[in-house]
């Protein structure tokens, strides 16, 4: 693939990335000497057919939005088996590879004033993105913000019932009971089939900003149903309850955005730009009030606690990846294309089972920025969680992979220990195996 060109127009550089949508390829456009990055789908088959369609109308939503905060779509190009659209190439890194730690506040003011603009100025063309998420919002090697894949955005019907009147036309296969998105993003609306309008993209905004604060998802669990029933009805500690550095104005805005109710969250952009500059002016440095008291409690001892799992968890996950990587890399082939699986947490609390999912996701986002080797790509993780995909031979059928990581992290009475599987896809057949223990 790589060094093939395209119409002979297109040099493929490297492949980005395979997933639901299609294949994305970065390639050098000969004609007007610029990288651009190609989304291709190949048809064949009903599955085909509603994959191209999703492609199409990507395109065609995407193309009506011009900002500098949007990436831009150049052109489509109808191949006959293939669907080729050719899109704005951004370099740099999602929000998701910020997520190691909590994101420093003074970082946080103009990341998610960008986020909000880019967001605002989607909606005023009439575009609910419908997938906001921190894989999706893109920072440039100059801290811009740049959000991607318009794949299942919505078009909205405007009319003149006032800023919240966007909605969507559901598609048939939405009709059908088919949930588009990432459901750990998803607002409320979207899982039980209300109206769908810029309220939708706020909430899932507001999600990804209590993320970036907190290094901690709100709504993580280790199955769909849980993540549904989180979302549905759980109560969230506030962020200035997990990280004193944020303060309560902050706090309040980004507990608007998630409301389960659409009537109590912002109405628009505008509207949620005005409070996040408000908070701002509040406290300028980020800093939390000098009179702040930390929270006490059972409450706060049970976030604490959950804190240590998380990242000892995270340890010894990481100490076996190093010791997988370099100690067996001789096993390897020589193009690597990897998927990282889900955890297995067999007798695992859910507490447990969900700091056991956001480490893996983790360990996943540092492993991207290891693309850049010759030979390596990575499959998506969200999409391997969206495909349901939960062993080797899944990982190579759904994402055509020739290698899978399969983690298992268990919690026993002083140690938690993280074991990787490396697997070759294709024979079946473990090729590396590690073990780390690590004291409570």
């Amino acid at each position: 693939m790589p060094g093939q060109t395209i119409l002979g127009r297109y040099r493929v550089e490297k492949i980005l990335g395979h997933g639901g949508m299609g294949e994305v390829l970065l390639a050098h456009d000969t004609l007007l000497h610029r990288r651009v990055a190609l989304k291709r789908l190949r048809s064949g088959g009903e599955e085909g057919t509603t994959r191209r369609r999703a492609i199409l109308k990507e395109a065609r939503r995407a193309s009506q939005v011009s900002d500098r905060r949007i990436a831009a779509i150049y052109d489509v190009i109808d191949l006959g088996n293939d669907l080729l659209i050719v899109m704005e190439y951004v370099a740099g890194s999602t929000l998701r590879e910020r997520m190691a730690g909590p994101l420093p506040v003074a970082e946080f003011w103009d990341l998610s004033i960008q986020c909000v603009e880019a967001i605002g100025a989607a909606h005023a063309h009439g575009v609910i993105h419908r997938d906001i998420k921190p894989e999706n919002l893109m920072v440039t090697g100059d801290g811009q913000i740049k959000v991607l894949d318009f794949g299942i955005a919505g078009r909205a019907e405007t009319s003149e019932d006032g800023p919240t009147a966007a909605t969507t036309t559901m598609t048939s296969e939405e009709r059908q009971g088919i949930i588009v998105g990432t459901p750990q993003y998803m607002a409320p609306e979207v899982l039980y089939g209300g109206r769908i309008d810029r309220r939708t993209d706020i909430f899932s905004l507001g999600t990804v900003f209590y993320e970036l604060l907190t290094a901690q998802h709100p709504f993580a669990a280790p199955t769909f149903e849980a993540v549904v029933e989180r979302i549905m009805n759980s109560v969230l500690e506030p962020v200035s309850a997990l990280n004193p550095m944020v303060g309560p104005r902050l706090s309040g805005v980004i507990e608007k955005m998630m409301a389960k109710d659409p009537d109590q969250r912002y109405a628009s952009c505008d509207e949620l730009m005005r409070d996040l500059a408000e908070a701002r002016r509040s406290e300028p440095s980020g800093a939390a009030p000098e009179s702040r008291v930390a929270p006490k409690g059972p409450s706060r001892s049970a976030i604490r606690r959950r804190a240590v799992a998380a990242s000892a968890v995270a340890l010894a996950v990481g100490l076996t990846a190093w010791g997988l990587w370099l100690g067996s890399l001789g096993a390897l082939p020589r193009d690597r294309y990897l998927a990282v699986l889900a955890p297995l947490t067999p007798g695992a609390s859910e507490d447990f089972a969900s700091s056991a999912l956001g480490s893996i996701d983790l360990l996943a986002a540092r492993l991207q920025k290891h693309q850049d080797r010759p030979g390596f790509q990575l499959a998506s993780f969200q999409e391997g969680l969206d495909e349901k995909v939960r062993s080797a031979g899944d990982a190579r059928k759904v994402q055509g992979v020739n290698l899978a990581l399969v983690p298992t992290l268990e919690q026993r009475t002083d140690v938690f220990r993280a074991r990787l599987d490396l697997w070759d896809a294709g024979r079946g057949k473990v090729i590396a195996s590690r073990t780390v223990e690590t004291p409570i």
